[in-house]
This record gives C-alpha cells, structure tokens and sequence, in this order.
C-alpha cells in the first residue's frame, strides 16, 4: 500500500482482480494487481481510462476520500471486464 499523500484517486479491490490505468492518450500508466481490501494511490491526475478484470469489484476515491464509484454487492455480471472512464 503507498502511503504518499500526493494522489488524485484512490482504488480499493473489493475482491482479487487486475487494474491497468493509461492516460487519455492511452500511455500505460500502472499495471497492479490488487487483493481483497488492498488499496493504491494513483497519483496522475485524469482523464484516466481503468480497466478492471473484474466488474463491480472496485471503489475509487478522489483526493477528499469521497467515493466517486462505489461498489454494489447486490450486482452480478458475467462481464469479465470493467472499462472506467475517470475525469
């Protein structure tokens, strides 16, 4: 987990899954693979594209800790891939 304060989102894996973060041009940003519970701080600021190998198994957070995707146990998909769009 990184500790530094200096970030624009926050990510927490609600349940094992893989995150790839590129720039509106599509440079790679960060390829993490989170655990259950694990966060990461993403320190670029966006528009940032996610995309998560599993559906509804990630919160984010902006810099204030206020949730700007939360995540809803009551949803299922057979999606295997989540694709974000961050501003």
């Amino acid at each position: 987990q990184d500790t530094d304060s200096g970030y624009h989102f926050k990510l927490k894996g609600m349940r094992e899954l893989s995150v790839w973060i590129q720039d509106e041009k599509g440079n790679e940003i960060a390829w993490k693979r989170l655990s259950r519970n694990e966060e990461f701080l993403v320190k670029e600021s966006g528009p940032l594209t996610l995309t998560c190998s599993a559906t509804n198994a990630l919160i984010i957070y902006d810099n204030q800790e206020k949730i700007i995707r939360n995540f809803d146990p009551r949803l299922s998909s057979d999606n295997r891939i989540d694709i974000i769009r961050l501003p």
